[in-house]
């Protein structure tokens, strides 16, 4: 977790491309609420925001 803590940017490249099921779900959004204030979350997508 410390990985994803630590940058001033983290990015996530191709986000909403694969299904995630409950578990991964919640494993990729585990560290959303821990950089909260700590550091800025870039997410891009080839998919607009309806899909």
């Amino acid at each position: 977790m410390r990985v994803y803590l630590v940058p001033k940017v983290l990015v996530v490249d191709q986000f909403g491309i694969w299904p995630y099921d409950r578990e991964s779900a919640t494993a990729f959004f585990t560290p959303v609420p821990a950089r909260y204030e700590r550091g800025n979350i870039i997410l891009t997508s080839n998919k607009g925001i309806g899909e």
